[in-house]
């Protein structure tokens, strides 16, 4: 999950909001989630001395991503052949790796989103309000905010506190 989100974070730096498509782009974004998650420094003081999988599997807690992308960013670093990376990802393929990730970390939780919707189930509003004022229907925004905040946006459901126009935007 913190991969794919640097992913999308380095098409927006580096490619803007509407041209972030095509496989150079995807290797672009790939390689600027690799450093930003797991910083060559970082790399460099604790990867794993003999990169087998099982020491893999243990040395992916210290940057909380995944094997795959662990295992990604040693062969782009060279610390891993490329015979040795394609031996890795058919192993990881064939212990099911790619659909059921090993030694997986819980999920975070976003402390802003937490104070944000606190905050607005204090003031009573509901969140077809918030989907109001963000010109967006109820069902992404619950979908957006599922899973990363402990508090919910309780309410009457009216959707229209203010009157008009939403005015909030996603960034």
């Amino acid at each position: 999950m913190r991969f794919d989100m640097a992913h999308e974070l380095g098409h927006l730096l580096l490619h803007g909001p509407t041209e972030n498509v095509g496989r150079e782009a995807d290797k672009e974004a790939n390689e600027f989630a690799s450093e930003f998650l797991m910083p060559q420094a970082s790399i460099v003081a604790h990867r794993p001395r003999i990169p087998t999988l099982d020491a893999l599997i243990q040395h992916k807690r210290h940057w909380n991503v995944s094997v795959a992308a662990l295992a990604y960013r040693l062969h782009k670093e060279r610390y891993i052949s490329d015979w040795n990376f394609k031996s890795l990802n058919i192993e990881m393929g064939r212990r099911g790796y790619r659909s059921k990730e090993p030694n997986t970390s819980p999920h975070e939780v976003s402390h802003v989103f937490e104070v944000v919707l606190k905050r607005l189930r204090e003031k009573a509003m509901p969140i077809s309000y918030v989907a109001n004022q963000l010109s967006m229907p109820v069902e992404e925004v619950t979908g957006m905010i599922a899973g990363i905040a402990k508090v919910a946006i309780l309410g009457d459901g009216d959707g229209n506190r203010n009157g008009g126009q939403g005015h909030l935007r996603v960034v």
